[in-house]
Order: structure tokens, then C-alpha cells, then sequence
């Protein structure tokens, strides 16, 4: 078990001797910037949905524990208009001709 595994666990025997005799502090679990607790998120709602809506995705979590992501919402697709693309491309005549043998055989492996 190397020193990082002991420093995990604050209860540990070394940690606490290490901590005491040679003065270590532990660093702080860093959270993203994009992750938020439940107070924050109610505090500061209006600024978190701005930076959502230029494409942002956050995270909500209560305590540590992540609990919710909020991603931008995708706008809806244009409705399509039958005919819109008539005369655009050609279909050939033989589209629906049988394929080759050979290249059947390919699929059959």
C-alpha cells in the first residue's frame, strides 16, 4: 500500500501521524467549475441557465454525490415540406435491379 493509498482515508493511522509530526495538510477534492450544490443552483439559477443556453452542460449535486446534468435543450427540426427536393438528384433506372452474384457472395460469408 503506497503513501497516496493512506492519504485517502482520513482515519488512517498514518495520515494522522503525518499529518501531526510533519505538518501535511491534505488538499481539498477540487470540484469542476461546471458542478453546483442544491444551494448554489437555487442562489444562482439565472446565471447557470445563461451559461447553459450558450452551450455549457452543469452539474447539480448534492454533497458530492452528483444528482442532475443540465445540457442545452436542441431546438426542434424544421418540418418537411413532401416534394421539397424534387429535382435536386436523378434516381437511375436500374436502382432496384438485382445485385451481382459475386458481390452477394460477400454477404453470405
Amino acid at each position: 500500500m503506497g503513501l497516496n493509498e493512506y492519504k485517502k482515508d482520513p482515519g488512517n493511522r498514518w495520515t494522522r501521524l503525518l499529518t501531526k509530526s510533519y505538518n501535511v495538510k491534505m488538499a481539498p477534492k477540487k470540484k469542476p467549475k461546471n458542478q453546483f450544490t442544491i444551494y448554489e443552483t437555487r442562489t444562482h439559477l439565472s446565471q447557470i441557465l445563461k451559461r447553459v443556453e450558450k452551450g455549457e452542460e452543469m452539474l447539480i449535486a448534492n454533497g458530492s454525490r452528483v444528482v442532475a446534468k443540465l445540457v442545452p435543450a436542441v431546438a426542434a427540426p424544421e418540418t418537411r415540406q413532401p416534394g421539397s427536393a424534387r429535382g435536386e438528384f436523378k434516381v437511375a433506372e436500374d436502382f432496384d435491379a438485382p445485385l451481382p452474384k459475386n458481390f452477394l457472395k460477400n454477404f453470405e460469408k
